[in-house]
């Protein structure tokens, strides 16, 4: 993570030669409320909003080689309960998964993503998951924003 400034440009970070974890603040950040407006949430979490298909798009960002894989941050420490760490989890932690786990062409088809989601549920439901189930659409530009926001990691 690049603690030193707020965001950092993407080709700079690209350019630095580093092996890269992706964890950017604006789609990997699960702590934050997972959709707008925020009084819709079951629970009171972090300001900020980080949608499921946000957490899905870190497979449009390009690396290369550089790009060792993703991490999907979950800042526990406030909450009360299980149920709100369950609840902020999924279902942005199983698109943190197929994304890290997923060849890059085959992890780019969000409705895809979707179909395999809902059947999911069904076994989250038998284990007593509790998990966001409200509208998994959010906004997201057509193409990937320029600017990466600074969620790197770099081995130095």
């Amino acid at each position: 993570r690049d603690w030193s400034s707020d965001e950092a440009a993407w080709e700079a970070v690209l350019a630095s030669g580093y092996n890269i974890i992706l964890a950017p603040n604006s789609k990997m950040y699960l702590d934050q409320y997972q959709m707008e407006p925020h009084k819709d949430s079951k629970f009171r979490v972090q300001e900020g909003t980080v949608t499921l298909r946000a957490t899905y798009s870190v497979a449009q960002l390009e690396g290369g080689d550089q790009v060792l894989g993703v991490q999907g941050c979950l800042w526990s420490e406030h909450f009360v309960e299980e149920e709100v760490l369950e609840y902020q989890l999924f279902p942005r932690g199983a698109a943190v998964a197929e994304v890290g786990w997923t060849a890059k062409h085959h992890a780019s088809d969000f409705d895809d993503f979707l179909v395999r989601w809902r059947r999911h549920t069904s076994r989250l439901d038998r284990m007593g998951v509790r998990y966001y189930s409200g509208s998994y659409v959010g906004n997201l530009p057509e193409m990937p924003p320029p600017e990466f926001d600074g969620g790197w990691f770099g081995d130095s």
